[in-house]
């Protein structure tokens, strides 16, 4: 019995010197990263500019990007028979289902498919399926520009 007391003795011992050394810890820590934080708003301060030029360069690729892809939308609506609308600048056709879920659903259920519709289960099967008369397909066209090779 006396082996389990000291045991005991000891760890709580070594608890309390554990939660110094944390403490300790944490401090120290908290200062590394204040001065982290200090040096990263200096660096931003001494790199006003730079920052300044790389937003500007950043929002200015995304609005000619976005115009980019109205264009090669329009390029390839104007003629749908090119997919590629000039080199590197092309356009990717997606066909999404449309349907009611609820006639997809006892559709499924006639066909003995499920309790609960399983929407991508339905879509696959019912590409080849001839019974399924009330689903349209719409198609979304995406623009693709090809990476630069330099």
């Amino acid at each position: 019995m006396a082996e389990l007391s000291t045991l005991y003795s000891d760890h709580i011992a070594l608890q309390e010197q554990l939660a110094d050394v944390q403490a300790r810890f944490d401090a120290k820590k908290g200062d590394y990263t204040a001065a982290c934080n200090a040096l990263f708003e200096q660096w931003k301060q001494d790199n006003a500019e730079l920052l300044a030029e790389h937003d500007h360069i950043i929002e200015k690729a995304g609005s000619v990007e976005s115009e980019l892809k109205i264009a090669i939308k329009d390029a390839y609506v104007a003629d749908p028979t090119r997919k590629t609308v000039a080199p590197g600048l092309s356009v990717r056709i997606t066909k999404r289902p449309l349907y009611e879920v609820e006639k997809a659903f006892q559709w499924a259920l006639n066909h003995k498919l499920a309790l609960k519709l399983d929407n991508k289960a339905f879509e696959k099967i019912a590409v080849s399926a001839s019974d399924v008369d009330f689903i349209t397909y719409n198609e979304e066209i995406t623009a693709v520009i090809a990476k630069a090779t330099q």
